[in-house]
């Protein structure tokens, strides 16, 4: 193993238990990462001999291993430091799913070419043995998409429709990152990136609007992909695949076909008309913003009010599962403005992946699933294909922005050994870092409970106490600093009185 590739793969590791933010066993770790135990323990005892990383995780026998207690930003800094975004890594060798991402990802930028296995064993610094095991891996992630992998004595193509192909180069750019866009840079060529970003400046200014993420980054990664196919040659015949131009009469159609000249102009190729009809679809597929950050209506009356109803159901469905103010007129429009373009994504097949998907699912876990239980029926009644996870992710925040709107705060109340100094310092801390506490008072240790206030639900103490049988509200020990591990013990606590 690398140098490179191990702090890859300790970065992983770290990610993982800050996302985590508790004790996480060996195995679990291994599994997620798709590495041995015996990898993780290697990496993390390699790890503790480093004198610049010895302390960041903690081990303890029975419970695993976690970030240590108030290194948290300690272990921040080295993942972001370890690969960061800006300056890509070449290739991903940091689990095998990763690796074999970055694999797919050259078979498809040369389809329907094929790639000398001599050069995948050299590029990718594996065996003859390990890509034999690989090959189930990529074989069911081409028949996902409706490709074939093929493999002659010397060389290994993948084979099927030109737009089969700029799907799965957008799913694999997007699970490569949190930022797709630089993913498809780092997995193939960075000469283009500059062209790409004037051709959708030139869009934003064309439309006198913000394309705003996820959507300028889908966007992005499509005209990325038109590119470095449209670079090979042998695609000239195969790009009248993709159909005709825009219907004159749709939306966005003059804008696109600007955009395709532009883009033509830019890198010197030249582009079927049928682009112009791709780069509309993204752009209906899209919201966009116009001034004083109100969305640009792009949408035709019919599809406006499908979206509406859509909207309706998926807020009745929620409502039922989960309480909460959803019935204001102002979800309501907010949650259509995303719907209905995202029915043209639905329709159009255009990729949309969730980077906040793994913490939406923790931190708001029962809108989620509220959400997730609903789209497969608002599906089946609108005659749309399935709703994605990712999507569901999204539609997903507009629910807990209201929840957290109009949550009512947690009265708190704060004590320590004597009432006075330390107490008012951390009354300043909780107060600075959770919005949610409303802070009553602050009480010494003789205070405890007969002159604490009714209706106290929290007592942040950094003194432990005996809980009382009568007493109403849960009592909380942190230190008196406020560390990080108290933090996520406040946070911890006010996710369960929720």
């Amino acid at each position: 193993m690398s140098h490179s590739q191990s702090n890859s793969q300790l970065s992983a590791v770290v990610q993982l238990l800050i996302t985590e933010g508790d004790f996480l066993r060996a195995a679990h770790v291994a599994q997620h990462l798709g590495v041995s135990t015996k990898t993780v323990y290697r990496l993390i005892e390699g790890a503790k001999k480093d004198p610049s990383l010895s302390n960041i995780i903690e081990s303890q026998r029975g419970l695993g291993f976690r970030i240590a207690p108030g290194r948290f930003e300690d272990a921040l800094e080295l993942t972001q430091g370890s690969a960061p975004l800006t300056e890509p890594v070449k290739n991903d060798f940091s689990t095998p799913d990763a690796r074999r991402r970055s694999i797919l990802v050259k078979l498809l930028l040369h389809s329907p070419g094929s790639v000398s296995i001599a050069d995948i064993l050299s590029e990718f610094y594996i065996s003859e043995f390990t890509l034999r095991s690989d090959e189930p891996h990529l074989k069911n992630w081409c028949d996902g998409f409706d490709l074939t992998l093929s493999r002659k004595s010397a060389t290994m193509s993948v084979s099927g429709s030109e737009q089969s192909i700029r799907l799965a180069l957008s799913d694999a750019f997007s699970a490569a990152s949190e930022k797709p866009f630089l993913a498809a840079t780092s997995l193939g060529d960075e000469r283009i990136l500059s062209t790409v970003e004037r051709a959708v400046a030139h869009i934003e200014e064309d439309l006198n609007a913000t394309i705003p993420q996820p959507y300028r980054m889908n966007l992005e990664s499509h005209l990325y992909i038109v590119l470095l196919r449209a670079r090979r040659p042998t695609l000239n015949a195969t790009s009248r695949e993709l159909g005709t131009g825009p219907d004159p009469e749709a939306p966005f159609t003059q804008v696109s076909l600007n955009a395709l000249r532009e883009l033509q102009k830019l890198s010197h190729l030249n582009l079927h008309i049928s682009e112009a009809e791709y780069i509309r679809r993204y752009l209906v597929s899209s919201r966009t913003i116009g001034g004083h950050n109100t969305p640009v209506e792009v949408a035709p009356s019919g599809q406006r009010s499908e979206g509406l109803q859509v909207t309706d159901r998926f807020i009745d469905l929620v409502a039922e599962k989960v309480p909460g103010p959803f019935h204001s007129e102002k979800l309501r429009q907010d949650l259509a403005d995303h719907i209905t373009p995202m029915l043209n994504r639905l329709h159009f097949e255009v990729v949309v992946k969730n980077p906040l998907i793994s913490q939406i699912q923790k931190e708001y876990r029962e809108v989620y699933l509220a959400v997730t239980a609903a789209a497969p029926i608002i599906a089946d009644e609108f005659n749309l294909p399935p709703i994605s996870d990712h999507e569901s992710g999204y539609i997903s925040l507009y629910f807990a922005r209201e929840k957290e709107t109009h949550r009512r705060p947690i009265k708190t109340a704060v004590m320590c050994a004597s009432g006075f100094g330390v107490s008012e310092l951390l009354r300043v801390k909780l107060e600075n870092r959770f919005p949610d506490l409303d802070i009553q008072g602050v009480y010494g240790l003789e205070d405890y409970p007969a002159r604490i206030p009714d209706g106290i639900e929290l007592i942040v103490s950094s003194v432990g106490v005996a809980r009382q049988p009568q007493a109403f509200a849960r009592v909380i020990l942190v230190d008196s600093m406020l560390s990080k591990e108290s933090e996520r013990n406040v946070r911890d606590c006010i996710r369960n009185l929720r």
